[in-house]
């Protein structure tokens, strides 16, 4: 989801004013088809009286650009996985040109840095180990755990399959939203109903993590600006799943999710 086109060019749009930043994309193609993308840009810090530091990153990465307090988005970014794009059957071709490349340094980076990049990635899985067996120094750091549920076919089984405090737990929630007529669960899929749900999730955001002394994302405008764009991309194209959870017509919460694939992508609550 997070190499589509729609995120990655309003990460550019939102993210890559204000910084010394160029695109710096390969394509591989084979006879004019398209077979591979690295969606690479560089950027560059520092100045006189030193060189500028010049770091090869993925679109979608942090920027460290000290432009916001909050820090996760200058360290990480606001996406979840990131990676090289082959298509299929082209992997191992487009992983080698793609090593070589790197291994040239055509475009003369001090330092390359790909972030969240999945366990199971191209970039981890073909790429990263060959540029290693040449040779170059590289550093691996485990940033995060991303827990990853394959659902079966009905709500049921998947209850089963669950401990037994788990499955209280939710038939009590489900018992008290049942007998509650003040409760409403709202399941948003189009473009201005989520445009004014989005308001809704920044401010329960943002009264949340306010509340324990951290800024939280919505105050970045960066971010705010680029998922207000994504909602409205994403809703024409049936890639958009939030629900509102509100008493009486107070919302009490809201989970954001994209849907790409065949898969839901837990995104922000």
């Amino acid at each position: 989801l997070f190499q589509i086109f729609d995120w990655q060019y309003l990460w550019w749009k939102h993210f890559a004013p204000g910084i010394h930043a160029h695109l710096a994309m390969v394509l591989l193609r084979d006879n004019g088809k398209l077979v591979g993308i690295a969606p690479f840009f560089v950027q560059e810090r520092g100045g006189l009286p030193f060189p500028r530091f010049r770091q090869l990153k993925l679109l979608g990465s942090g920027l460290e650009s000290e432009r916001t307090p909050v820090l996760s988005l200058e360290k990480e970014g606001p996406s979840d996985f990131l990676d090289v794009i082959a298509a299929k059957g082209y992997e191992q071709e487009v992983c080698s040109l793609i090593a070589k490349f790197l291994k040239r340094n055509d475009l003369g980076w001090d330092e390359i840095e790909f972030q969240n990049v999945p366990e199971n990635g191209l970039l981890t899985n073909y790429i990263l180990p060959r540029m290693k067996g040449d040779g170059i120094e590289i550093v691996d750091e485990v940033s995060h755990d991303c827990p990853e549920v394959v659902l079966p076919d009905s709500p049921e089984e998947y209850l089963s399959s669950r401990d037994s405090k788990t499955r209280r737990s939710l038939r009590r929630s489900n018992r008290t939203y049942g007998q509650n007529k003040e409760y409403i669960l709202e399941d948003i899929h189009d473009c201005i109903p989520a445009e004014s749900v989005m308001e809704e999730l920044a401010a329960l955001h943002q009264q949340r993590w306010n509340a324990v002394g951290y800024p939280g994302l919505f105050s970045d405008r960066r971010f705010r600006a680029m998922q207000s764009d994504l909602v409205r991309a994403l809703a024409g194209k049936h890639g958009l799943w939030i629900k509102v959870l509100r008493h009486g017509r107070k919302p009490i919460a809201i989970r954001l999710c994209f849907v790409f694939n065949r898969r839901v992508y837990d995104y922000l609550g």
